[in-house]
């Protein structure tokens, strides 16, 4: 299994976002820093994905096995569970997004596409 060092890489991703059969590409510069909170162990990956909802959000369940990496979040009266595999230069995420009473599923693909312009 990978360890988490591994999971993602700085350099350019490209991301192909998938909702109610719509699909939206982009690209985005993933800085060292950025890289570290998917490349955190457990303790520290919870704390900076809650300093991440900056008091805005509360972040539930927090789970790390290698290369996957789960959690919830709850904001006011939404609720959103994320699912990350990372295979090295690629990841897939789900994210179930519930607010209102209504469910929406994000199917979420990226892949290292070389180094930041």
């Amino acid at each position: 299994p990978l360890q988490a060092a591994d999971r993602m890489t700085p350099g350019q991703w490209e991301t192909t976002t998938t909702v109610d059969g719509k699909t939206h590409t982009t690209t985005a510069c993933i800085t060292p820093d950025m890289a570290k909170l998917a490349n955190a162990d457990e303790k520290t990956g919870r704390a900076l994905t809650e300093k991440a909802g900056a008091g805005v959000c509360v972040l539930g369940t927090y789970q790390d096995s290698g290369n996957k990496v789960s959690y919830t979040m709850t904001c006011g009266k939404s609720v959103t569970a994320i699912s990350t595999t990372f295979h090295g230069d690629t990841a897939e995420s789900v994210m179930t997004h519930i607010d209102d009473g209504k469910t929406t599923t994000t199917q979420i693909k990226l892949r290292r596409v070389g180094t930041c312009p």
